[in-house]
């Protein structure tokens, strides 16, 4: 018989059991995975390729260590940074009217706020306060400039970083700093999940949608905010909303949730403790969606995309075997060079060809100046000419000099011939009958990581969304 107002003894029991046995289950699974990246590993490192083998160990690590990571994305000056600062009740990250984070700066859980400062040309980091950490993430840094810094990880006593995952804050897509844009278009595979940021006064423009497609490609857990909600009225904060999910519709497809709220307003209501200013900013409908995300989803999510990066791992080296194959036998070896070129020269081609409007463009701006003067010339080149030979000439009329880009050539790409030497590296020729070919075998059968996620997901998907495992620090904790 259940207790007043409680759960009975059985109940409880039963409950506690059944986490305990996904908690098992979870955790074998990540031991199935892990051995199929080691396997990836030892061949990498018998075949002396240093980038696969360090790109799997630090698979091995993220998996051993749970490493989720919750990335902010988005076009600069959207809000990204304050958004996080909002969520952990602190002004840690620094923000700013102008693109402010140019580095991928990771905030995790610590007892004590801390920030470790990598660089590109050193072995040892930078140890620093966060106070300082301007100084390393800033655009407008001369010193992040000279130290050549490469990321920035910054550990937080924030409670919700205890759920086991860290907020990724990357740089602003779209600016003028070209280079933020390709900083953050190459963490996106390194994100387990992300929370896309516009906002209110320009909502997902047309750079915007192109790089949220991008996003969703990549990322299956997507979680979109429109930043800035004090900018607007309420009538026009219900407009906006309606414009983002049909533009979400239409053009990206899929319906995503989509959150309104202020992240200044939410981060000045929580550092005053104002609950009612705090739930006018929209910020805990967020919070809690995202509180029941990492409780309930985030091991799945995490297992999947741990699944995805060992299947690219694998499909590099099943392709590296092959070309190795390949390279030992004469046999067509010309053929095969001649279509490589052939498919070469076909992509080079079509990428020039989808490159040729935005080139006649920039060519155009170039020329625009000197176009305009040459227009401006045009009609006064027979009065020089009459004035030269002392012969009369008629008072020229007033002729408009605006021209248009139309009337300019157009580009065109034609045939392009290679001239790219195939040199592949001693590391890719393997004896037959070795190990090595033996493991090239499986690798092209691709037998190790398919069949595991097909049986293991339905099995997540059944049990870790009933009963999710608890985080290291719960484990820790109840330990």
């Amino acid at each position: 018989m259940s207790q007043a107002g409680g759960t009975s003894p059985e109940r409880g029991q039963h409950v506690s059991a059944a986490r305990g046995e996904v908690l098992s289950e979870y955790r074998r699974r990540k031991l199935d995975l892990a051995e199929v990246i080691r396997m990836a590993m030892d061949l990498a490192e018998q075949r002396h390729d240093s980038e696969r083998t360090a790109g799997a160990r630090e698979l091995l690590a993220r998996l051993a260590e749970d490493r989720f990571q919750l990335a902010v994305v988005g076009q600069f000056s959207r809000g990204k940074s304050t958004l996080i600062n909002a969520i952990l009740g602190r002004s840690y990250l620094p923000t700013g009217a102008l693109p402010m984070t140019s580095v991928v700066t990771t905030v995790g859980y610590g007892s004590r706020p801390r920030a470790t400062v990598r660089r590109t040309e050193a072995a040892f980091p930078i140890e620093t306060s966060i106070d300082d950490l301007e100084r390393f993430v800033a655009q407008a840094s001369a010193e992040r400039e000279e130290l050549g810094v490469a990321s920035v990880e910054i550990q937080v006593p924030a409670e919700v970083l205890r759920l086991g995952f860290s907020f990724v804050d990357t740089p602003g897509v779209g600016s003028a700093i070209a280079a933020n844009t390709a900083t953050a278009r190459r963490f996106l595979p390194e994100a387990d999940a992300v929370i896309f940021v516009t906002s209110f006064d320009a909502p997902l423009g047309e750079p915007e949608v192109e790089f949220l497609n991008e996003v969703r490609r990549r990322i299956k857990r997507l979680f979109l905010v429109v930043n800035k909600l004090d900018l607007v009225s309420a009538a026009e904060a219900e407009e906006v909303m309606r414009f983002v999910r049909d533009r979400v519709l239409d053009q990206i497809g899929g319906e995503s949730r989509t959150f309104a709220l202020s992240a200044r307003g939410a981060l000045e209501a929580k550092l005053h403790g104002d609950a009612e200013r705090l739930t006018a900013s929209g910020l805990p409908q967020l919070e809690q969606t995202l509180v029941r995300f990492l409780t309930t989803e985030k091991s799945r999510s995490f297992l999947l995309r741990m699944c995805d990066r060992a299947e690219r791992l694998l499909a590099h080296q099943q392709l590296d075997v092959e070309l190795g194959r390949l390279a030992r036998s004469d046999a067509g070896h010309a053929a095969r060079v001649r279509r490589f070129e052939d498919r070469g020269q076909d992509l080079i081609e079509a990428w020039l060809r989808r490159q040729l409007p935005a080139v006649r463009s920039l060519l155009v701006g170039i020329a625009e100046e000197h176009i305009a003067r040459l227009a401006a010339l045009k009609g006064s080149v027979q009065p020089a000419a009459a004035e030269a030979f002392g012969l009369p000439f008629p008072q020229p009329q007033q002729e408009p000099t605006e021209w248009s880009s139309a009337a300019l050539p157009q580009l065109a790409v034609g045939r392009l011939p290679l001239a790219i030497p195939l040199q592949l590296p001693w590391r890719l020729f393997v004896m037959p009958g070795s190990r090595l070919e033996q493991e090239g075998y499986r690798l092209r059968n691709r037998d190790l990581v398919r069949p595991w996620r097909q049986s293991n997901d339905r099995h997540l998907s059944a049990s870790l969304l009933t009963h999710p495992p608890r985080s290291a620090s719960q484990s820790a904790d109840s330990g």
